[in-house]
């Protein structure tokens, strides 16, 4: 919650630097605003933890972590009063120290989290996304099955959006940190990842000190930093094993087939929770195979499939050398031997 407050208190004074605007927060860190004057003239229950926030002949209530925010030190000496206050950078401060200790899911308002690219305490960015994105993805089943109501699912997200919503902002920040790193295929390094990640995380206890936490996430730096420095052939060995899975089973290859002609009009979301199938060179001959005229329309790639499992065609490797060797003879000997000669020495 006090992020949130603090971006309202940031967005006002940025707006409102007269000190005929005044910010104040509750100890809780709930935001509240006076005008004309700046100044409290009158008392009341904080609305969110109930303890009284105000006060009254312009003297605040005093009480740890109940202030008058300034932006800077220059509105700070403008006002001539006698106040508890803070300056907002100083604020600033206090919210991210207790947050290093705060345990639990913490809150932050729905910007700072998309625009969000710095690492989180020893997170790095994938890792603090991915864990965003199980978490949300739970959610999202539990909502689905009517396990949980409206109400409640915000109160677990703790944010104006919902489940699916921030599922897709992760989803999409993820995308782009992996294409940094030179993987595309974003549903291949999930599966690689998902199990040894929840191998972790069923075999973690609660983490009740910071050191269990950070344990914790360095073990999930490590597996993902795993992953990416040997994508490659991960990658490729997971392709065979589910392309052969495929293969062997005909009630999942059913299945697969199924699923794919299901319009994704009337089901949105399904595509989320299939087993993926990735293009192979099967595939490739299939769909080349049922075009009609298909010699006109793709000759090249019509002759490239043909002859593709001919082992004349492989000889073709060696063709690069054989030009080089090629022009070393004609640098060599052209206008320099005679026919004769040239055919005694080949």
């Amino acid at each position: 919650m006090k992020l949130l407050e603090y971006q309202k208190l940031e967005n006002f004074l940025i707006e409102n630097q007269s000190i005929r605007y005044g910010a104040y927060v509750c100890s809780c860190g709930y935001a509240y605003f006076i005008e004309p004057c700046g100044l409290p003239y009158e008392e009341s229950d904080c609305p969110n933890c109930g303890k009284r926030i105000g006060g009254i002949n312009h003297n605040l209530i005093e009480r740890k972590g109940h202030y008058r925010v300034f932006i800077n030190e220059a509105q700070k000496n403008n006002v001539k009063n006698k106040i508890n206050g803070i300056l907002l950078n100083e604020y600033k401060k206090l919210i991210e120290n207790e947050l290093k200790f705060k345990k639990g899911f913490i809150q932050i308002s729905s910007l700072n989290y998309i625009n969000n690219d710095n690492n989180v305490r020893n997170l790095s960015l994938i890792s603090y996304r991915f864990l965003n994105f199980i978490y949300f993805s739970i959610v999202f089943i539990n909502k689905l099955l009517n396990n949980i109501n409206e109400e409640e699912e915000k109160n677990y997200c703790h944010s104006e959006k919902t489940s699916f919503e921030l599922m897709i902002i992760d989803w999409k920040k993820i995308r782009e940190l992996l294409e940094i790193k030179q993987i595309k295929n974003i549903q291949i390094f999930m599966n690689l990842l998902i199990p040894k990640l929840f191998d972790i995380i069923n075999k973690e206890e609660n983490f009740d000190t910071n050191q269990k936490r950070e344990i914790f996430e360095n073990k999930i730096n490590t597996i993902i930093n795993e992953i990416i420095n040997d994508y490659k052939n991960l990658s490729e060995e997971y392709l065979k094993i589910n392309q052969s899975n495929i293969d062997s089973n005909p009630y999942q290859k059913i299945l697969t087939e199924t699923i794919f002609n299901l319009p994704e009009k009337d089901y949105p979301y399904f595509k989320y929770f299939t087993v993926p199938t990735y293009p192979n060179l099967k595939d490739l001959q299939k769909i080349v195979d049922d075009k009609k005229n298909k010699n006109e329309k793709y000759p090249v790639l019509t002759n490239y499939l043909n002859v593709l499992n001919n082992k004349k065609i492989k000889l073709l490797e060696y063709l690069t050398k054989i030009n080089e060797f090629e022009m070393y003879l004609i640098n060599t000997y052209s206008y320099k031997i005679s026919r004769e000669d040239a055919k005694k020495k080949s």
